[in-house]
């Protein structure tokens, strides 16, 4: 197999509580996800990126690609119905990878460094993502909102994207756990839950994921903070 390192973006949502389709949604003057594939197709050790998105979105992101003259992106395939299954899909079109990475396109935020850090620990480790340390305290609750237990902070990370597996690991990560019914909140628990260690590492809290209007205007002043344009 010939080393190369692929990314998967995900684009595939359904933007429901945005009520709109949040990656063509403008920061400065731009789509949320022309952000989002920048610093990937920046990245030299990235050869090639596979967008995964909706069919009714496909003409769309063409046109993106091509106005923005991205590169790297190869190709366009169709999500699944959770966002594992989407993931999942976009495994499938890979060919001659030793790592891949996985992000989610409404990340818009991530940079250059943050990519380089997370390859750079998957190649070492196996695995690997990206996220930072928890500031607030987390309570666990039952079904009806009551505390039954509070998580000790120190231990506890909040996680991101992207998240990244040399592909041997990944493959075998998402067919076990179709063959399990598992279904994860993340990619790297995947590998987890089958007995591969995961590497952390710390990122910057401005890599925050558009969700509702308000992470816009967020976006908008860290992004003017960096002058990018």
């Amino acid at each position: 197999m010939d080393s190369s390192v692929q990314a998967i973006l995900i684009a595939a949502g359904k933007s429901e509580r945005m009520k709109k389709n949040k990656l063509f949604l403008k920061l400065l003057d731009k789509p949320v996800i022309y952000y989002s594939i920048k610093p990937f197709e920046l990245q030299a050790n990235i050869k090639e990126i596979v967008l995964v998105t909706r069919p009714e979105n496909r003409k769309k992101l063409e046109s993106l690609i091509q106005k923005y003259n991205f590169k790297k992106i190869k190709k366009i395939t169709e999500g699944g119905k959770t966002r594992q299954d989407s993931v999942y899909e976009g495994l499938k079109t890979l060919d001659k990878v030793s790592e891949v990475l996985i992000h989610n396109a409404a990340n818009p935020l991530v940079t250059k460094k943050e990519i380089a850090d997370v390859l750079k620990a998957t190649k070492k480790y196996g695995a690997a993502a990206i996220g930072y340390p928890a500031k607030d305290t987390i309570k666990r609750t039952n079904s009806k909102n009551f505390v039954t237990e509070t998580l000790a902070r120190k231990k506890l990370w909040q996680m991101q994207t992207p998240q990244g597996m040399k592909y041997d690991i990944a493959v075998h990560a998402f067919e076990q756990a179709y063959k399990d019914g598992f279904t994860g909140t993340d990619d790297v628990s995947l590998a987890e839950r089958i007995g591969y260690k995961v590497k952390l590492i710390e990122g910057s809290r401005e890599n925050i994921k558009i969700t509702y209007p308000e992470d816009l205007k967020l976006a908008e002043l860290i992004l003017k903070a960096r002058n990018e344009t």
